[in-house]
């Protein structure tokens, strides 16, 4: 059935506008203020994370990195937050290279091979190097590359010689380039045998690229002791299980597991790293954070690489490299003998996908983009040792044991405690500065001021919303107790008069709350930068619309409440009573403006003070019939039939449907009738 009320809102159209005003701007203080306080509580709660009390523990012996007995001694201490200790292994990430041409500077180790190449050439002119003397000096080759077999393949293919007719050009010197040793594998007939090749013939060569990527290319054998270089037929076929070919094979599996090899540290909490604080000023973010200690306890697959990869890979924050790890004798690349024997017996882990979270750069160290940070629960147990071999004990080194403090007002106190125990070991402490004091002083004032516009405007809208609904529902009680009289539910009727108030309540909070959520973050970014944030920290005032939803849902929970509760007090009273009260309040009310007019009229004269004398008199008189009237309507029957016709009436008049209103005349008519 058609609901009344909302006729009733409609006839009295400004009366709805301004409940509708009231709460909305209650909503948009609310919401603005709960979105200030959970952004600034939010971001400040971050910043002093970084504020922290960070320790070493550091060897008198300059010679000595060890620190593993000092470490036993200050562990377990209950002033200790959290110890941690880096852990290396390699981290595998098919076809991502770790090096290009153009990178600023090339990073290898010593026997890992990760800048050669070995590839098919076909001859094309063989000529005396311009800065030698003679050809036995140096002599460089230009062939056209057929297919490169091992080695990153941006170091040749991004040369201009090979961009414009695949030519590659590397040097064959009787002298290291780098330290003016004799090469023995470069000799005279080597030369000479050099210049006799045919134009068009194919070989299989290998070559490595200076470590500067300024030199160029030089001829290296093979294998070791072996040729530079190996003669195939005109269609390039190699028998990889021949027996000359098979210990080729061997390198450039090596070489090509080296060059998708990256050093893959582990770490429980990055932002306690000595290289990320402020006081050190190595590392600096890029993009995106830091992973922290939540991330190593959750064991979230997540990884910190260098502004180098991801721009060589157009790689992203929320990009996910799939990583497997691998063993090797010191856990940071293939390059020892053992490894090029065995390393195919290593422990391998299985590949699982990270998410890059962080891209960092380094002021100290700008080389390091071969590195790639991971918390530390990540790399399984088989792997991650520190600096010792396979086979040898793993001690806790200097440079990668650091320990937090619960309370940096402990650090004083900390340092009491163990200097003399540890300087008798031979070790010393050592803390980062933090500047912990002036970010309290700072802040607090800023979230004691966000939590107490929060609570005061918490408080208004519930006082806002209780005002609106019992100006609401005073204004439609009688419509109400009408309904009931004509035998309609208490659950439809009480349906009828709230839902329209409910509708003003969610379009007033929708339309309050949005300007209020998307203002609170505009002026919660005014806030935060008042806050000394580190270098390290990314403040960031935006909000998911999650919490807008929840906002709204939070602001309407008193209203509803409040407003089910004053249905229930309604369908718990007479419907008479309903009536007589609200009949009872227009009479006094008439009679109170009167008095209020005569007072303020007539308040000088005589005549005034009589009629006023009257007027009152004739209040108490019309409170003491009306109590009367009260008494005696419950008693007489009577009375009952003329409540049904101004029921009747009122529904006649409301009513839009000329059958129904049909039906209410021939009630009226009825009921007169019979009266």
């Amino acid at each position: 059935m058609k609901n009344p009320i909302n006729k009733s809102n409609l006839r009295r159209p400004l009366k709805g506008i301004l409940l509708l005003s009231i709460l909305l701007i209650a909503s948009n203080l609310f919401i603005s203020s709960i979105s200030q306080f959970f952004i600034v509580n939010r971001e400040i709660d971050n910043i002093g994370k970084y504020y922290r009390s960070i320790g070493r523990i550091l060897p008198l012996d300059e010679n000595n990195y060890d620190v593993k007995e000092a470490q036993e001694l200050i562990t377990g201490d209950t002033m200790i937050g959290f110890e941690d200790n880096k852990r290396y292994t390699i981290g595998i990430i098919d076809g991502l290279y770790r090096n290009k041409r153009n990178d600023r500077s090339l990073i290898g180790h010593i026997g890992s091979n990760e800048f050669d190449h070995i590839f098919i050439g076909e001859i094309q002119e063989v000529h005396k190097y311009q800065h030698a003397e003679n050809i036995y000096e140096g002599s460089a080759l230009d062939v056209k590359v057929i297919d490169i077999l091992a080695g990153i393949p941006d170091f040749i293919e991004g040369d201009f010689r090979y961009k414009n007719d695949q030519k590659h050009r590397f040097l064959f010197l009787s002298h290291s380039i780098v330290t003016g040793e004799k090469l023995e594998y470069i000799n005279d007939d080597v030369i000479d045998e050099l210049f006799q090749m045919k134009p068009g013939k194919r070989y299989l060569f290998r070559t490595f690229l200076d470590a500067s990527g300024d030199i160029g290319f030089f001829a290296k054998p093979l294998y070791d002791d072996g040729p530079l270089y190996i003669e195939l037929d005109d269609n390039g076929y190699i028998d990889w299980e021949a027996p000359q070919f098979k210990i080729i094979k061997e390198e450039m599996d090596l070489i090509n597991e080296n060059i998708i090899s990256y050093s893959l540290i582990g770490i429980k909490d990055m932002t306690a790293m000595p290289e990320v604080q402020d006081s050190a000023k190595d590392y600096y973010l890029v993009e995106g954070r830091w992973f922290n200690k939540e991330d190593d306890e959750n064991q979230n697959h997540v990884v910190i690489i260098h502004e180098n990869i991801a721009k060589n890979y157009k790689i992203n924050i929320g990009d996910k490299l799939n990583i497997k790890m691998r063993d090797s004798e010191y856990g940071i690349s293939l390059s020892t003998e053992k490894d090029h024997k065995e390393w195919k017996t290593y422990y391998v882990s299985e590949p699982k996908p990270f998410e890059v979270v962080g891209i960092f750069n380094s002021n100290v160290y700008p080389h390091m983009h071969i590195q790639m940070y991971v918390p530390n629960s990540t790399i399984p147990v088989e792997l991650g040792r520190y600096t010792k071999g396979l086979d040898e004990s793993i001690p806790i080194d200097s440079y990668s044991y650091t320990f937090v403090l619960k309370n940096a007002s402990d650090e004083s106190a900390f340092i009491e405690k163990y200097k003399e125990p540890l300087k008798e070991l031979g070790y010393e402490l050592s803390f980062l500065i933090n500047n912990i004091e002036s970010f309290k002083e700072s802040s607090a004032p800023i979230k004691r001021s966000t939590a107490i516009s929060f609570v005061l405007f918490s408080v208004l809208l519930i006082l806002i919303q209780g005002f609106v609904i019992y100006v609401y529902i005073e204004g439609h009680k009688l419509n109400y107790a009408i309904e009931r009289a004509l035998g309609i539910p208490s659950k439809i009727s009480g349906r009828h008069l709230v839902l329209p108030l409910i509708i003003y309540g969610i379009i007033a909070s929708g339309i309050g709350g949005y300007i209020g959520f998307n203002n609170a973050m505009e002026k919660s970014m005014e806030l935060l930068g008042n806050v000394p944030a580190t270098a390290q920290t990314t403040v960031n005032s935006g909000l998911d619309i999650k919490y807008f939803i929840l906002f709204i849902l939070l602001s309407m929970l008193p209203f509803m409440i409040m407003l089910m509760f004053r249905i229930n007090k309604l369908k718990n009273s007479s419907i008479i009573d309903l009536i007589n009260n609200n009949k009872k309040r227009k009479m006094i009310q008439g009679k109170t403006e009167s008095l209020e007019v005569a007072k303020a009229t007539n308040a000088m004269t005589i005549e005034s003070k009589v009629i006023t004398k009257q007027l009152e008199d004739d209040k108490e008189k019309d409170i003491k019939d009306d109590k009367l009237i009260e008494k005696k309507e419950q008693q007489k029957s009577t009375k009952k039939i003329f409540i049904k016709a101004y029921l009747a009436f009122q529904s006649y008049i409301y009513s839009s449907n000329s059958i129904s209103r049909g039906i209410y005349f021939f009630i009226i008519m009825d009921e007169l009738r019979n009266h």
